[in-house]
Order: structure tokens, then sequence, then C-alpha cells
């Protein structure tokens, strides 16, 4: 039997792997280059990610402030042609009331039978051959000298 610590080998050191255990090997250099190419690659994408979304929210921007405008113009010009039908209705109220006047003032004048009738009249009457006050009177005036002469 072998006697203890008769071992004519010297034993190697225990490595210590510290806390939890796996601090013993090291990674090659082979690996940590393709993870830094990855991380590299990775860091790359990542920021032309972030630079699309801040072109889109820029863009977003811009779209609702140009919505905004538009949608203030688009009020104001729905305003003013609002203001314009109130004044048309207006006018064309006081257009009706005219023409209400109007066609009263119609019905009171003479239709055209009547005017029919009062020309047969006239015709009959022969008002051309009717004598003036005057000429009677002068008529007159002219019998009597005649006589006393």
């Amino acid at each position: 039997m072998p006697l203890i610590n008769s071992n004519p080998k010297p034993q190697a050191k225990q490595e210590h792997k510290g806390l939890f255990g796996g601090g013993g090997d090291k990674p090659k250099t082979e690996d940590t280059g393709k993870v830094n190419e990855q991380v590299i690659n990775i860091d790359n994408k990542l920021r032309v990610v972030e630079e699309r979304t801040s072109n889109l929210q820029r863009r977003y921007m811009v779209n609702e402030r140009n919505m905004l405008s538009t949608n203030r113009k688009f009020n104001s010009e729905i305003k003013t042609i609002n203001m314009d039908i109130n004044e048309l209705k207006k006018e064309i109220n006081q257009i009706k009331i005219k023409i209400l006047q109007i066609i009263e003032e119609l019905k009171k004048g003479a239709r055209k039978e009547d005017m029919n009738m009062i020309k047969k009249y006239v015709d009959l009457w022969e008002p051309v051959n009717f004598v003036t006050r005057h000429e009677v009177e002068t008529l007159i005036n002219d019998i009597l000298r005649e006589k006393k002469v």
C-alpha cells in the first residue's frame, strides 16, 4: 500500500473556478471575433431602425400639421360659404315678398276682358267728337251775337 504523500509525482495545483464555477475556461479569440461582428452588425441594424423610426415620426408630425392647417382652412371656407348661403336665403326671401306684392297689385288691376269692354264703350261713344266746355261757350256766344245783329 502506498503511503500517504509518498507519491513521487508532484500534484497539480487545483485551479480556483470562481464563485459560480465558470471562471476556468477562457473563450477562444475566434468566437469573440464572431460575437463582436454580430454585435456590431446588430448595432448597425438597430441604428438604421432607429433612424427610420425617427424619419417616420417626423413625417407623421409634418402630415399631422398639414392636416390641421388644411382642416382650419376648410373650416374657415365652410364658415364663409355658410354666411354666403344665409345672405342668399335672406335675399331670396325678400324677392319672394316683392313678387307676392307685385302679384297682389296685378290682381287689383284691370283684366284684359275689362279693358276690351271699356274699349267697346269708348268706340261706341266716340269721345273724339265730344265738344269741350270752352267750345260750347264760344258757340253759344256766337249764336247769341248773330241773333242780336
